[in-house]
């Protein structure tokens, strides 16, 4: 081998030996943390895909959380992605009914067709809206709404027998309900509150 072609391998050797490195040092780097992104402050056609309840909320769920059998209530179920996804589920004196929805906040306090809203309502440790009805006179619904990474949900009771009955019980308030019921779906429910 003649001395000038040992001279260019072992150029080129060290050539590639340095893009090697060179490389090994951009793959090493770290990079460099992002803030979280609050979705509520993207377009809406930026944001997350819209929670969908009857996807994500397993009927085990909610028969546990109704004490029993559940049929689906179809005429409660939209698919709309990116707009609203409903579901309901119904025994014989329950309605439960879960939406997703990108509605803001400022919507819903706007919104004419609730009562009073608690905008500082506290239930397993996480803030949310609760409200009822406007027109409701027997205390046969509630509200709940969490803002979260997916969306603002929505989880709303209505008691179907007169004289607010649940579970053997009469005169139950539906906010009551709405707690118990709750717990049972809780960890279905999607997380991030904003």
């Amino acid at each position: 081998m003649s001395r000038g072609v040992g001279a260019a391998l072992v150029a080129a050797v060290m050539v590639l030996s340095g893009c090697a490195s060179a490389a090994e040092d951009v793959t090493t780097t770290s990079p460099s943390p992002e803030t979280p992104v609050n979705p509520w402050d993207l377009p809406l056609e930026e944001r997350p895909d819209l929670f969908d309840p009857c996807a994500e909320i397993p009927v085990e769920a909610v028969e546990a959380a109704l004490g029993g059998p559940v049929r689906p209530d179809e005429a409660m179920r939209n698919h709309k992605p990116n707009e609203l996804h409903t579901c309901g589920w119904r025994n014989d004196e329950v309605l439960l009914g879960v939406v997703g929805t990108w509605m803001s906040r400022e919507e819903f306090l706007a919104d004419t067709e609730f009562g009073p809203i608690d905008t500082n309502s506290n239930v397993h440790g996480r803030s949310s809206f609760r409200t009822t009805d406007r027109t409701d006179q027997v205390n046969s619904s509630c509200y709940q709404i969490f803002f979260t990474a997916e969306g603002a949900v929505v989880v709303n009771i209505n008691l179907l027998k007169t004289m607010g009955q649940y579970r053997g019980r009469t005169f139950t308030k539906s906010c009551d309900v709405l707690d118990e019921v709750l717990e049972s779906i809780m960890d279905h429910l999607p997380g991030g509150d904003f």
